[in-house]
C-alpha cells in the first residue's frame, strides 16, 4: 500500500541533546513531517487525537515503572485502536 504525503512523526520529551538530534533527523528527511515535539507523557492522548501521527517516538527510559509504560500504551490504543499500536520497546523492572 502506497502512502501519499510524508510520514507524520511526534516526539516525546527527551534530554536536550537527544531531542535536537531526533528533530534534526526528522526535519532533514523529506519523507517525514514532524507534527509535535517535546510532548510530555501526560499529553499523549491529546497529541494522538489532534495530530494522528503515524509514528510516535517516546522516551521509555524516562518512565518510572512498567506500569507507566502500560498506561501510555492503553491511552494510545483507546485513541487510535489496537491494530494501530505497536510496542517495540519493553521496560524491565
Amino acid at each position: 500500500m502506497q502512502q501519499s504525503g510524508p510520514i507524520t512523526v511526534a516526539v516525546g520529551q527527551f534530554e536536550d541533546l537527544i531531542a535536537r538530534g531526533l528533530r534534526g533527523l526528522i526535519e532533514d528527511d523529506p519523507r517525514l513531517e514532524l507534527v509535535d515535539a517535546d510532548v510530555p507523557h501526560g499529553r499523549l492522548a491529546v497529541l494522538l487525537q489532534a495530530h494522528r501521527p503515524r509514528v510516535a517516538i517516546l522516551n521509555f527510559g524516562a518512565m518510572r515503572s512498567p506500569a507507566e509504560k502500560t498506561s501510555i500504551e492503553q491511552k494510545a490504543v483507546a485513541v487510535v485502536g489496537q491494530a494501530n499500536v505497536t510496542n517495540q520497546i519493553e521496560v524491565k523492572p
